[in-house]
């Protein structure tokens, strides 16, 4: 389920993060997380496109840099976190709509 939507501009590279803190039972943790990217319109692998170094994940969060290469404006990815905890190998997952827009300056 896409949770939210993010705009960024070509040249612009930050982390992004998802928060299962509230869905993660009392007594577990993250063991492990994932973060893929694919194209909106066709559902194709991008995940090496727009993210860079592996997921990271601590105390519920699960954060990924994002990068974009020129030539993907007006493009739109879905980014998919994924959770696993331990123990009892809850899988947590949500989505979030990447919109890459180059804004003319001037």
């Amino acid at each position: 389920m896409i949770v939210g939507t993010i705009v960024k501009q070509l040249a612009e590279r930050f982390p992004v993060a998802i928060d299962f803190t509230r869905r993660i039972q009392t007594g577990e943790t993250l063991a492990s997380a994932t973060v893929t990217a694919v194209l909106k319109a066709s559902g194709a692998d991008a995940t090496t496109t727009v993210l860079e170094g592996a997921a990271g994940f601590a105390a519920g969060l699960v954060t990924r840099m994002l990068k974009v290469t020129a030539g993907n404006d007006g493009v739109d990815y879905v980014l998919a976190f994924q959770g696993v905890t331990a123990p009892g190998g809850h899988i947590l997952e949500d989505e979030l709509l990447l919109q890459v827009r180059e804004t003319a300056t001037g």
